[in-house]
């Protein structure tokens, strides 16, 4: 992010090729949280609320129209938030969970999952806002920023399809694949 910010460009992360992307959310607690119990507390309370998933505006026939569906956890219970006033009350068990939180990303599904032809290009897009994903992000749509967010990718520069149309076609199976498998949360079309 603050290469893009600063030089607006991300060829020195990104390659110039064909790839299937995700955008992740980041569990890292930022540094402020951990300094105090009420504070780490705060966080991973909001950071466990922020939605999974979320459907708007979908027609499912010419009378009902799912208007908003969001996916998220509710927070702590009373008794929940009370085990971990005990059990949070140190700054050395505050990492602890914290190190233990940033581990759950692997198990978390992908907010978005996307095709290009070009990777840096298209995160450049992602990031002005030039797509719709990106758009609801900066425009704060969405319970998150970008730097809530890390990038994955697969290349697929060692795939050698006989024409750019097949090429597409390949990636946007692959991204179907993909979409399905990891249930991206705020993809709108199916490959």
């Amino acid at each position: 992010m603050d290469a893009y910010e600063h030089e607006g460009s991300l060829k020195d992360f990104l390659p110039k090729a064909p790839a299937i992307y995700l955008w992740r959310r980041a569990l890292r607690a930022p540094p402020e949280a951990l300094l105090s119990h009420d504070q780490f507390a705060a966080w991973l309370d909001a950071t466990m609320r922020i939605p999974l998933a979320e459907i708007r505006d979908k027609r499912l026939s010419h009378f009902a129209v799912i208007d908003r569906l969001t996916l998220r956890s509710d927070g702590f219970t009373a008794t929940k938030n009370r085990h971990f006033n005990e059990l949070m009350n140190t700054k050395t068990k505050r990492r602890w969970l914290a190190r233990y939180v940033e581990q759950l990303e692997a198990f978390l599904p992908p907010v978005y999952c996307g095709e290009t032809h070009d990777l840096e290009y298209r995160t450049r897009r992602h990031l002005a806002g030039s797509t719709g994903f990106g758009h609801r992000i900066l425009e704060r749509d969405i319970d998150f920023s970008w730097t809530d967010l890390n990038l994955s990718y697969y290349g697929l520069d060692r795939l050698q399809p006989p024409t750019a149309t097949r090429a597409t076609e390949i990636r946007q199976l692959l991204e179907l694949v993909t979409t399905a498998l990891s249930v991206a949360g705020y993809v709108s079309r199916r490959g």
